[in-house]
């Protein structure tokens, strides 16, 4: 399992309340320490309150899974509802490379396209969030 894998992993555990003394599955114990500080970064990160706090969104969900326009299954990071707006976060440990980002864009597009439908009279915004504890929206 690659480094990113991991700590997609390590924020979907930490964030849905997994306990923080123990790893989730798909990181081995040795390294658990590791990935939960990296973890730990970017759901404390301030500029990404909004998105980990329970007490400042509406709801969140991890691995949200949805259907696309054309019948295939979108699978989005963390799904979250503002009061203003629903966002759509993709994981990505670090920051992508101008061929990807173009990629990029257009899943999110896809998904906000499909949100949009889902949940008429709110925006729906799409970000990356960096492993460095940043915020790309797109």
């Amino acid at each position: 399992m690659t480094y990113g894998a991991r700590l997609h992993a390590a924020l979907d555990w930490l964030s849905a309340g997994g306990e923080a003394g123990r790893p989730p599955p798909a990181v081995p114990a040795d390294e658990w320490p590791a990935f939960r500080t990296a973890a730990r970064a970017i759901l404390e990160a301030p500029r990404l309150r909004d998105f980990f706090d329970p007490a400042c969104h509406l709801r969140a969900l991890n691995e949200a899974e949805f259907a696309l326009p054309d019948g295939s299954v979108g699978r989005i990071d963390r799904l979250v509802e503002l009061p203003g707006s629903w966002w759509v976060l993709d994981y990505k440990s670090g920051r992508p490379e101008a061929g990807l980002l173009e990629t990029y864009r257009r899943q999110m597009e896809h998904y906000r396209v499909a949100l949009t439908a889902m949940f008429p009279g709110k925006p729906v915004r799409c970000g990356l969030i960096l492993g460095d504890g940043a915020l790309m929206e797109i």
